[in-house]
């Protein structure tokens, strides 16, 4: 069968690209039977391709390039290459595909925004504002993603609404850093328990109020709480309800640093185990949390509420004392709950149960607010004289701030000095503020138009503060400041300051970048590798470790498919699992790049961090506490990621497990090897809700179709390999509607395995390609491109000097800054 090449000469519509001629008698040796005109499985007609790389046939090269590279065709009852021939084919392809995207790319200008991460940081060090609580970016829209990336140049468009609410956003920022009122005064406000009955028990200084009423001790809901306090009598606390014991009646007069103290004890009590989830093993925990004034108080944990501290207790009743320094937001305020201490039954439940003769039967339905609040209330009050189970017991609560160490503050004397704003020239003090903003020296008149509308507006009778602030927001809402700008070929100091500081801070270069960056020395090998390591060291790199690993994994899944209440739901939610599961992978991954530790640990280790709602998920005994801890593992199940409950209920949707879910995040995160995506006619595999068949079964007929079988082969045997993982990440002998214990055998790469166990000793043999996949997804992170095959050269760069040392995380991130691709625009 000859191979037909289809040569469009029309001017104006394909343009002549790179050539393929050299691969045709590959192709018709092992490819056209089933890719010819006639046949066109996989809607791949190769004989319309024709002999050179076109925009329109890019798409359809690629994807034969990743067949022949990953070893996905020609399938398994087809005659096979030797691999010194795939391996031909692949270097003659893989040059004319890198040729027609980089010249794609090269004939695109493409300027990459700041994505909503890198606004809130950069605002915050522009103008020295603390943006842990307060993120001018949270009204903005959602960054589009690219192989989950959030910070790829051709995906963060600008639209109408997005300047709308830069343009809000820069006005906030600007009102927040200029402060030239009065030092705000420090106070303080303290509070004992109340005498041992129920009533309000008040002390009000300036907006403060430390408030124990009944109103806040107790709001009894029908539907039941999930952790916190209850005050009774003596100022005890129990698991009754997930509300505040201390709170700021109007919230924090303003956003600053306050003191808190709060001095506790732990009392055991009676066992009331069949109402109440408190596990004697475990370490009473109490949490400070953070919370905006205006919600209904007492409540459940708000999506806005910040968990910012833990303090495990002792338990032999003796009192301890929490001194901590928290940052309040205006009118924010801080809760305390009992972590670990939430009820398994409704509080009216309880009520009826243990206080019968007390219980008020009554029509809900006919109560207005006010008679339901009081009822409530009184209900509450019964169910505290009988409650005797285990307690915490509050003897003192202090709040002191604002704490102000500088004032004005750090940001407003980098804008002005000790100037006000008479005193300010519009152009000197808007060109000092633009040059901080854009991260580079001014070029000549780069600022005119801007000061001539200051000037204009002032000569006009404008107020002097509103014309120069107008200049600030004018400044923010530049090109230059919302987007990097970055030059064509080599990048200039400036711009590699920039990129590197967004890399590894996701903000804008510090002052010891940008001096290197005016005296013309980043760009010497030796000086960049030495910011390399001083920014990975510096706190600021949790930036990039949190974003980039949520961002590779796809952790940022987490929380968007939660299991209901009576499934798993119970210990997800006790447990904070989707909170304490991130932090282990993200401790994990901060202890591989921090020791310079090779990839092959993400696929499978003896140790890793652990709380003790993890180590109870896990099985792992000897924790007891809250506080994240290294544990050795002895259990070969759960070393590396794929043992990890974070990668397990992100690849999970709450209820249930598919191998195929699974076994596609294996391919697409931790190996780089998706599968193209499926046939457009092919049905989705339909869930046996009946029980009859099992999902290996279902996906055996599934593979019964030839269009599905070559990738399935590939997906679901690593899918299988992690059956025995529950959608929360605890591991199971059987799967729900399924007969008989979970089969989690297969075979894959032609070897067979049992178990995860037996998958991770296979995929050891693939600890560079595990490397490979990282190194492309940093080099993508860390430069704002589109991760496709144009970078398949530097990553075979970055692989072959990082080969010596098993490819260690740090020399990973270190070779890729010293790339051609993060050098080069």
């Amino acid at each position: 069968m000859k191979f037909v090449a289809v040569i469009l000469l029309s001017a104006g519509l394909v343009s002549a690209g790179p050539s393929v001629e050299k691969l045709r008698p590959f192709l018709a040796k092992y490819c056209l039977d089933c890719h010819d005109a006639e046949t066109q499985k996989g809607d791949l007609n190769l004989e319309s391709l024709g002999r050179e790389i076109t925009g329109e046939n890019l798409a359809n090269w690629h994807r034969v390039f990743d067949q022949m590279d990953r070893a996905g065709m020609p399938p398994a009852n087809k005659r096979q290459p030797s691999v010194a021939e795939r391996a031909e084919a692949v270097a003659i392809l893989l040059h004319p595909l890198v040729a027609r995207l980089e010249a794609d790319r090269k004939n695109q200008t493409i300027l990459r925004r700041l994505n909503r991460l890198e606004y809130r940081r950069t605002v915050g060090d522009l103008l020295g504002l603390n943006v842990t609580f307060w993120d001018p970016a949270a009204r903005f829209p959602e960054d589009e993603t690219d192989h989950g990336l959030d910070n790829v140049g051709e995906t963060l468009v600008t639209s109408d609404f997005l300047l709308s609410q830069q343009l809000a956003a820069a006005s906030e920022a600007l009102d927040r850093a200029i402060q030239f009122g009065p030092r705000p005064r420090s106070q303080r406000v303290a509070a004992s328990p109340p005498a041992p009955h129920y009533k309000q028990t008040a002390l009000t200084r300036h907006h403060w109020e430390v408030n124990t009423q009944e109103y806040l001790s107790l709001f009894a809901r029908a539907q039941g709480t999930k952790g916190g306090f209850t005050v009774i009598p003596s100022g005890e606390v129990t698991p009754h309800e997930n509300g505040p014991r201390v709170k700021a009646w109007e919230g924090a007069p303003i956003a600053g640093r306050y003191r808190l103290r709060v001095v506790a004890s732990y009392h055991a009590g009676r066992p009331w185990l069949n109402e109440v989830a408190h596990d004697p093993t475990e370490i009473p925990t109490l949490a400070v949390t953070l919370a905006p004034w205006g919600t209904e108080l007492p409540t459940r944990e708000s999506p806005q509420d910040v968990q910012v501290r833990e303090w495990a207790l002792p338990r032999n009743g003796g009192r301890s004392v929490l001194n901590t320094e928290i940052w309040l937001e205006k009118d924010w305020f801080p809760k305390l709950s009992w972590l670990n201490g939430p009820l398994k039954h409704p509080n009216l439940e309880l009520v009826r149960l243990h206080a019968p003769d007390r219980w008020e039967a009554a029509d809900k339905k006919q109560f207005s607010n006010k008679e339901k609040g009081a009822w409530l209330r009184r209900m509450g009050r019964e169910l505290a004289r009988v409650y005797s189970g285990p307690s915490v017991r509050l003897h003192a609560v202090s709040i002191e701030g604002p704490l102000v160490e500088m004032w004005p503050p750090a940001g407003h004397q980098a804008l002005f000095g000790a100037n006000t704003w008479a005193e300010l020239k519009p152009g000197p003090f808007l060109e000092h503020f633009a040059a901080r903003a854009f991260r580079r020296p001014l070029q000549q008149g780069e600022l005119n138009p801007i000061v001539r509308m200051v000037e204009t507006a002032l000569a006009h009778g404008m107020e002097r503060e509103v014309a120069l602030r107008n200049g600030l927001r004018a400044i923010l809402m530049a090109p230059q400041f919302l987007y990097l700008h970055e030059n064509e070929g080599r990048l200039d100091d400036y711009a590699l300051a920039s990129r590197l500081s967004y890399f590894l801070w996701a903000t804008m270069p510090d002052a010891e970048l940008l001096q290197l960056a005016a005296a013309g020395r980043l760009r010497d090998r030796k000086v960049l590798l030495g910011q390399v390591r001083r920014l990975l060291a510096d706190s600021r790199s949790d930036a990039f470790v949190r974003h980039f690993t949520d961002r590779w994994l796809g952790l940022h899944e987490l929380g968007t498919m939660p299991p209901d209440e009576n499934g798993f739901g119970a210990w997800y939610y006790h447990g904070q699992l989707e909170r304490n599961s991130r932090e282990e992978t993200i401790r994990y991954f901060r202890h591989v790049l921090d020791q310079n530790l090779g990839v092959r640990l993400f696929i499978d280790s003896d140790f890793t961090f652990v709380n003790y709602p993890l180590a109870r998920l896990y099985g792992i005994e000897g924790v007891q506490s809250r506080a994240f801890e290294a544990v050795k593992l002895s259990d070969p199940r759960r070393g590396g990621l794929l043992g990890q409950a974070s990668v397990l209920i992100a690849s999970a949707n709450g209820i249930d497990t598919s191998p195929v879910v699974r076994g596609m995040w294996v391919l697409e995160n931790l190996l780089g090897t998706p599968p193209p995506p499926p046939p457009a006619n092919v049905a989705a595999i339909e869930p046996d809700i009946r029980g009859t068949t099992t999902i290996r079964e279902q996906l055996a007929a599934h593979r019964d179709n030839v269009a599905c079988a070559a990738c399935h082969q590939r997906i679901d045997p690593l899918g299988f390999a992690l059956e025995n993982y529950d959608p929360i990440g605890g591991w199971r002998q059987s799967a729900p509607g399924q007969r008989g214990p979970v089969d989690a055998s297969g075979q894959w790469r032609g070897n067979s395995f049992r178990d995860i166990v037996g998958l991770k000793k296979l995929l050891l043999t693939q600890e560079e390609q595990v490397a490979r996949q990282l190194a492309a997804r940093l080099l993508a992170y860390g430069t704002g491109r589109r991760p496709n095959l144009a970078a398949r050269p530097q990553v075979d760069m970055i692989i072959a000097k990082t080969r010596g040392s098993n490819h260690r995380l740090r020399d990973l991130i270190e070779q890729v800054v010293l790339s051609e691709a993060f050098l080069t625009k």
